[in-house]
């Protein structure tokens, strides 16, 4: 190979990117599952942002601000109730893809990619629930 593209496409490792205070997004990413959320929706979530606990996750709907998308509630909601470790972090405003929603596996490889949290299988990115091709 004589280039390399970074991309968002599941599949691909989560590309790199240096933040402000100097860490790497690599840094933030939890011991489990990571969902990147757009900045403008983190800022949204700080009562979730950061590992979810099955006790955060029970009550995460209801600590939502105003703004907030309700699918990564639902979502951290659902990774609580399957034993599923996940962390919410945003995405910086400058990263290369900043309006997507990635779910990132603990091997920093994108699991989901969407526009919108509840798009986001969790189930089958865990491997929880096969695949079937053609379906």
């Amino acid at each position: 190979m004589s280039t390399f593209t970074p991309g968002s496409d599941p599949g691909s490792r989560l590309p790199h990117h240096w933040l402000p205070d100097g860490s790497s997004l690599y840094d933030h990413l939890g011991r489990g599952f990571t969902l990147l959320v757009p900045a403008p929706v983190a800022s949204d979530l700080p009562a979730i942002s950061g590992a979810i606990t099955p006790e955060i996750a029970g009550k995460a709907p209801g600590l939502l601000g105003p703004g907030a998308r309700p699918g990564v509630a639902e979502l951290a909601g659902r990774a609580g109730r399957l034993g599923i470790p996940l962390t919410v972090t945003a995405l910086p405003p400058d990263y290369p893809w900043p309006a997507e929603f990635l779910l990132v596996r603990p091997d920093q490889h994108i699991a989901w990619r969407a526009a919108d949290p509840a798009g986001l299988d969790l189930e089958t990115a865990a491997g929880l629930r096969p695949v079937r091709a053609g379906v």
